[in-house]
């Protein structure tokens, strides 16, 4: 039977944003980084990610299906499309972006994916090792020939920005995690007592 297969890379929107290594769910890694508290960066910062704020994935959603139900093609062709913004960034970029936006200078400390994987508080083997550990650079050249040119309007420092306006006006989805801040302050330290041993 026909199939439309939609596949976009991360999604977010104004509750939630891309994060590296984060507990259950993302206002801690913020906290920390208000604090002058060191956030944890998978690999070396560098890979390179894509995520595509919600509005934006609703524009290009849309648009698919408009110009598929405008041909006679919607639900009676066999098919797939990537809904993705074509710009990405590196996990560095997107810690750096958000220390601007909060006027703070984030100290990162950067832990193989191979040593957070091995964690068993955390599934970081899925959602590292997985996923965000390899670099994601997607070809937009196939939805762009059926809805046109994409252009995303909410970038990486727009969707930080509307989230962190979001949590602002409501405080009471600030939730601290303290077992997430023991867990990210003991690797931490073992990590680096682990450096100091190595350069003996």
């Amino acid at each position: 039977f026909p199939t439309l297969v939609i596949r976009p890379t991360q999604t977010y929107a104004r509750e939630r944003i891309p994060l590296s290594v984060k507990g259950k769910g993302c206002w801690a890694v913020i906290n920390r980084i208000l604090k002058g508290q060191p956030v944890i960066i998978h690999g070396d910062g560098e890979s390179v990610w894509a995520a595509t704020h919600a509005s934006d994935f609703a524009q290009m959603f849309t648009r698919l299906l408009n110009s598929l139900f405008q041909s006679n093609e919607l639900g009676s062709t066999n098919d797939s499309y990537l809904l993705v913004n074509p710009r990405p960034f590196t996990w560095n970029m997107l810690y750096q972006t958000l220390g601007v936006l909060l006027g703070k200078d984030v100290q990162t400390v950067h832990i193989p994916t191979a040593i957070l994987a091995a964690s068993k508080q955390y599934d970081f083997a899925e959602s590292i090792r997985g996923d965000k550990f390899y670099s994601n650079i997607f070809d937009m050249t196939k939805l762009e020939q059926r809805i046109g040119p994409i252009q995303c309007e909410v970038d990486l420092r727009a969707g930080l920005a509307m989230y962190l306006e979001y949590m602002d006006t409501h405080p009471q989805l600030k939730q601290e995690e303290p077992d997430f801040d023991a867990w990210c302050d003991a690797q931490i330290e073992r990590y680096q007592r682990a450096i100091q041993d190595v350069a003996l």
